[in-house]
């Protein structure tokens, strides 16, 4: 199931009966640990299904969403372990899987603003397992873009933190890792 997938509203009540019948059948603790693990699971695709939604507005809304889809990144995002804290910059990174082409993947990955972007992008293929050909001259080069398909940036020796001070970028935004 995608994060951006929620559950009809009729499901919830028959959802919510199914949890509470486990609950009366199996009254013990396996039972109840089970329903919490559904139930929140739940509510993590409901959470994600909404900050995709407000993403799509602009103004407040889109601010809010912004900084809560960042507190969620910095809970599970990777990269490399010696960033300090204050130079990391997190990214929800989409990239298309190479078994199957037509569904997005993603993860939330984190880079250091002094980093160049080529040097993003690397750290970037490394932690998603995604095949990084940018040193053979001649080929497609595996490069950012926003997820309307832009470019982000032309030069890879940009530095992250004039993106971000340009506003090209926001820290935890949504990038799209692909080939050109």
């Amino acid at each position: 199931m995608k994060c951006s997938d929620s559950l009809p509203a009729f499901m919830v009540p028959i959802l919510f009966s199914f949890l509470t019948s486990l609950l009366f059948y199996f009254s013990n603790v396996l039972a109840i640990v089970m329903i919490m693990c559904i139930y929140g699971l739940f509510l993590f695709l409901q959470v994600d299904a909404n900050i995709e939604k407000a993403r799509a507005r602009t103004g407040a809304k889109l601010a809010t969403a912004n900084k809560i889809q960042l507190m969620r990144l910095r809970q599970r995002a990777v990269g490399y372990k010696k960033i300090a804290d204050s130079e990391k910059v997190y990214f929800l990174v989409h990239w298309k899987g190479e078994n199957d082409p037509g569904e997005l993947q993603k993860k939330a990955v984190f880079v250091s603003r002094s980093w160049s972007v080529g040097r993003s992008v690397d750290s970037m293929s490394e932690y998603c397992g995604v095949t990084n050909k940018n040193n053979v001259t001649g080929g497609p080069q595996l490069r950012l873009f926003n997820l309307e398909g832009e470019k982000i940036c032309e030069e890879l020796s940009t530095i992250m933190n004039d993106l971000l001070a340009k506003e090209v970028i926001v820290d935890g935004g949504s990038v799209l890792l692909n080939y050109e």
